[in-house]
């Protein structure tokens, strides 16, 4: 896969997300996220690679170093649980 096409994913993965079916939704989500865990009920989750870098240069544009399993550990998602 590209970075062009992998860029492309992230910047759309919301509107793709959004105007999709069920069944749809959830293969994108298996096609996106890993290790899902639900807490609390709290989801948490990694981001699949290399969708992970996407992230983590999204979170520190300066280059500061964060690895991308400390990022997803910290970020709970609730949204996916309705």
């Amino acid at each position: 896969m590209t970075v062009s096409k992998v860029l492309s994913l992230a910047r759309r993965a919301k509107s793709i997300f959004e105007s999709s079916e069920t069944t749809e939704k959830r293969a994108f989500l298996n096609y996106l996220i890993q290790n899902p865990v639900i807490n609390e009920k709290k989801l948490y989750f990694a981001i699949a690679s290399p969708y992970n870098l996407v992230l983590e240069l999204a979170s520190n544009p300066i280059g500061l170093t964060v690895s991308s399993s400390e990022l997803s550990d910290s970020l709970p998602c609730k949204a996916f649980l309705t």
